[in-house]
């Protein structure tokens, strides 16, 4: 009976870091798509501000 509650505790231990590993993964996962996603909506930004400044100066084109 003690090799079994030993097996037992022992697997328990495993599964308990197996489950502390993936959820570091998982949280370091989601931190780095989260930069990612805030990286391309700050290029994504400066792609239709430059887009407007030049749909501003053809307008002014067209004025003068």
């Amino acid at each position: 009976m003690p090799g079994l509650i030993r097996g037992v505790a022992r697997t328990a231990v495993i599964a308990g870091t197996a489950t502390t590993v993936s959820n570091r993964v998982s949280r370091r996962q989601g931190n780095k798509w989260a930069q990612q996603d805030a990286q391309q909506q700050q290029q994504q930004v400066l792609v239709l501000q430059s887009l407007l400044e030049l749909f501003g100066k053809l307008e002014d084109g067209r004025s003068g």
